[in-house]
């Protein structure tokens, strides 16, 4: 498992990026989605997709009073699908932020994707 956490500056919010690797992530991953209270059945269900070896897929996961995302990247089957599922999860992020920050700005939003497309696809 690969993992990796940055903030968000002005909005204060943490971001950790978990990249599975094999069916052994299951351990290591439980204590990460569970900082976040992370919904016990979307943890069950975490947790069977990366013992089956799911691949292109993700799970974004979040807690805003806590200001904290947990991203879940599966395995992917090609760069492409892997720049696209990121730029997925990516949107979730700045629509949960800008929601819960009550931003109605196209330029903040636009700063904001850039910021999380450097921290992401890096």
């Amino acid at each position: 498992m690969k993992s990796r956490t940055f903030n968000i500056p002005i909005y204060d919010f943490k971001v950790t990026l978990v990249e599975v690797e094999s069916k052994e992530d299951t351990k290591t991953i439980l204590p990460i989605l569970k900082s976040v209270h992370a919904d016990p059945e979307n943890i069950e269900n975490e947790l069977k997709y990366i013992e089956e070896g799911v691949i292109d897929g993700a799970g974004t996961y979040s807690n805003l009073d806590m200001k904290k995302f947990v991203v879940v990247l599966h395995p992917t089957s090609s760069k492409l699908i892997r720049l696209e599922i990121l730029g997925h999860e990516k949107r979730h992020i700045e629509d949960y932020i800008l929601q819960k920050c009550h931003i109605i700005d196209i330029e903040a939003s636009a700063y904001l994707a850039g910021y999380l497309t450097k921290k992401l696809f890096i």
